[in-house]
């Protein structure tokens, strides 16, 4: 960074508020030099002019100015001026690079620029008249004491009274004498050091070392000081005649930063160190004083930290966990240079709750820089309940290491949740009615019951036929939602339904625990409903009998099936085929069956052994309850029957030559079940076999229509009255030699 900036930044942050408004009283400094008095000064307000008078012991004032004092407003004039000292020149060069915008500068009463330059002018003597505020009075004697009065001139030109006044003996050159009254108020990270005006002096120097080690080293930029009215706390002080420097600490990117005072750095002053000061003064000409005194002093920490934030409260069973994000700065958003002790927790009933109760009056600062975040786990006994959720509000305060506190933070809630489910219902019943099924139960007796939900499944648990226990599932059909209420009645079950339905109960309470089920009881609606008919979906040939397959309705106390048939002779006579249905004397909804007796299938059958051949014969099936209540029949379905009875499989003996042919020979021998036997032949041992006989009724064949020397094959079939064929018999050759 440009060094001139920089002074200029360092000018700017040594001019603190509190200096600030004292600078502006009315100041005037006369120094005797060489044959001369060099005479500056600082008002508080900004007069376009000014007049200096000058007496001596026992005379009137005079005005030494033969025109008024003003600052010099053009640029090139004030450039030139400035030239003839030319360390006057790049001292104020070093403030305001652009020389034209002094006039500007010193007109306005915001630009902080306006102080830097006067502090400038109480430097140097050149800046002091190029401003305005400075005259050498060189028509003086030596040895002469001179009382001099500055007057200003309002913008009308008229002369307002002595605004300030001083005086000096001329050529009595001397150093400024050693500032005395020097003492520390310590304040919040500053430290501010007062000392009483020294006569003749232009400025001071401000000088620190940590008390123990090091060299005194310079922490004012600029040298101008003036005189407090409040401390560095911002109480109102008792005395103020004493100047006035503040020391204290400066920050950057909200960590303390460095001061740089003719290219040395330093921080500070940190709370809990302690530094030793001392106070050099200086007059307009550079003659310093002999340092003061040495104080010691120890600033402090009275910046709150600030307040805990992302708060998130979670409930872990019955106790609260808190966390927060870990605070490492202070109010006003610096770096906690004395560190975060812990915390405070306090815990609210509502957020309109102002008293709280504290849970814990220290939660330790992680010490490890990895973790982020802060957590409390609240684990007062009886934060929970078992009949009622219950909420809490937390707000933290955070407590650094000096003992500041932060304002607590904002409330943040959390809500423990009643997990305590109620007792199930008791005493359970069922009563079954022609289109509804009524429930009912002994109320539940936890205060925070809300209601019951009604669940319903399906009656009977146990297979027939596969010895395993098989429970239906239970779906909710009912909700109660009033907790003095003790019954329910079922309309949702299918008007003339057979099902027996099993039914449970469960309670809940306000926080929607629901408790284990109560004892299950089964009812259905209690009227006599026939079941539907069955469908029949096949009719199927077998050896001597007719398989009758039908699909039995959805009924679950389905008990049995009656199969009937007729013939083509009159189908207004059913015969019934199947066994006669044997019903139970009595029915509880409980011995229904889970599923039909007769198999788990959707496909039932019968098979018909008494049809005989070739006949057309029609079928129908009607289903039964356990009630005893028959449906009507199903629809009638007719087929034919047939005869699968096959001849036996005939077997080759022997091929045997003749004179004019080939003899087939074969077994069993004709008899009167059969019409008679085909003889097939092939040149081919497996295929191409043409029958070559007519019906044969006897045991063998010649074939004549043969070639000698050529070998034949021979398969013979046999061919029974219902027309019905034998399997081929075994290929078996011959060859006429």
């Amino acid at each position: 960074m440009n060094k001139k900036i920089i002074a200029f930044i360092g000018i700017l942050l040594f001019v603190s508020p509190l200096r600030l408004m004292a600078q502006e009283h009315n100041v005037i400094v006369a120094v005797p030099d060489t044959n001369r008095i060099l005479i500056i000064w600082n008002t508080s307000d900004y007069y376009p002019g000014y007049n200096l008078y000058r007496r001596t012991s026992g005379t009137d004032f005079i005005r030494v100015n033969d025109d008024t004092i003003r600052i010099i407003e053009d640029c090139t004039s004030f450039r030139n001026f400035l030239h003839k000292d030319s360390s006057a020149y790049r001292r104020l060069w070093s403030v305001v690079p652009e020389m034209c915008d002094i006039p500007q500068i010193m007109a306005s009463k915001r630009d902080r620029r306006r102080y830097a330059v006067k502090a400038a002018a109480f430097q140097k003597i050149y800046i002091a008249i190029a401003i305005g505020q400075g005259f050498i009075d060189s028509s003086v004697v030596n040895g002469t004491r001179y009382f001099y009065a500055l007057r200003g001139i309002d913008s009308s030109g008229v002369e307002t009274e002595i605004l300030c006044q001083t005086s000096v003996v001329a050529g009595n050159i001397t150093p400024p004498a050693r500032p005395a009254g020097v003492e520390l108020i310590p304040g919040n990270a500053s430290i501010m050091i007062r000392w009483r005006p020294v006569t003749g002096a232009s400025g001071y120097i401000v000088e620190r070392k940590k008390a123990g080690t090091g060299t005194f080293i310079r922490i004012n930029f600029p040298t101008t000081m003036s005189k407090c009215v409040v401390g560095p706390s911002g109480d109102t002080l008792s005395d103020t005649t004493k100047l006035c420097f503040l020391d204290q600490m400066y920050w950057y990117r909200s960590k303390p930063s460095n001061n740089v005072v003719n290219g040395v750095h330093f921080k500070g002053p940190f709370p809990g160190t302690t530094y030793v000061y001392r106070v050099k003064a200086f007059d307009i000409s550079g003659r310093f004083s002999p340092p003061s005194i040495t104080v010691s002093g120890t600033s402090y920490d009275s910046t709150a930290p600030r307040s805990p934030t992302s708060i998130h409260v979670a409930a872990i069973g019955d106790s609260l966990n808190i966390t927060w994000e870990k605070v490492l700065k202070d109010y006003d958003g610096h770096i906690d240079i004395s560190g975060i002790k812990g915390y405070k927790i306090y815990r609210y009933t509502s957020i309109d709750d102002t008293i709280g109760t504290l849970v814990t009056s220290l939660v330790p600062q992680p010490t490890d820089t990895t973790i982020l975040n802060v957590s409390y786990k609240d684990t007062t006994h009886g934060l929970g309940s078992p009949y009622q959720d219950k909420g809490y509000f937390y707000r933290i305060k955070t407590i650094d290491n000096w003992g500041n506190e932060s304002n607590l933070s904002a409330h943040v809630g959390g809500v423990i949740k009643d997990k305590t489910p109620p007792p199930p219902p008791t005493n359970l019943r069922a009563h079954g009615r022609t289109n509804s099924i009524a429930l009912e139960w002994r109320k539940v007796s936890t205060p925070d019951v809300a209601g019951y939900l009604i669940y319903r499944g399906i009656c009977g648990d146990t297979l027939l036929r596969e010895k395993i226990r098989m429970i239906y599932s239970m779906h909710l059909v009912g909700t109660v939602d009033n907790e003095d209420s003790t019954s329910f009645i079922d309309r949702t079950v299918p008007s003339g339904s057979p099902v027996c339905y099993r039914y449970t109960v469960k309670a809940y309470d306000n926080s929607q625990n629901l408790s284990d089920t109560s004892k299950t009881v089964c009812e259905r609606l209690r009227e006599r409903v026939a079941p539907p008919p069955p469908l029949i979906v096949g009719l199927k040939a077998r050896d001597g009998a007719i398989l009758v397959q039908w699909v039995a309705p959805p009924v679950q106390d389905l008990f049995g099936f009656i199969v009937e048939r007729a013939d083509t002779s009159d189908t207004t006579v059913w015969d019934t085929l199947s066994k006669k249905l044997k019903f139970p004397t009595t029915v509880e909804c409980e011995s229904l069956p889970s599923i039909t007796i007769w198999d788990q299938d959707t496909i039932f059958s019968f098979l018909d052994t008494t049809a005989k051949p070739k006949e057309h014969y029609f079928y129908r099936v009607r289903c039964a309850d356990v009630g005893g209540n028959v449906s009507t029949p199903s629809a009638s379905v007719g087929t034919f029957t047939f005869s699968f009875k096959f001849p036996t499989r005939s077997h080759i003996r022997r091929v045997t030559p003749a004179s004019d042919g080939l003899i087939i020979w074969w077994t069993p021998a004709y008899d009167s079940t059969l019409l008679g036997f085909l003889v097939f032949r092939s040149e081919n041992p497996t295929t191409g076999y043409i029958q070559i006989s007519p019906l044969i009724r006897s045991d063998h064949f010649k074939d004549k229509l043969i070639t000698k020397g050529k070998t034949y094959w021979y398969k013979v079939q046999a061919l029974h009255k219902s027309g019905n064929r034998s399997v081929p018999s075994a290929a078996k050759s011959g060859k006429l030699p």
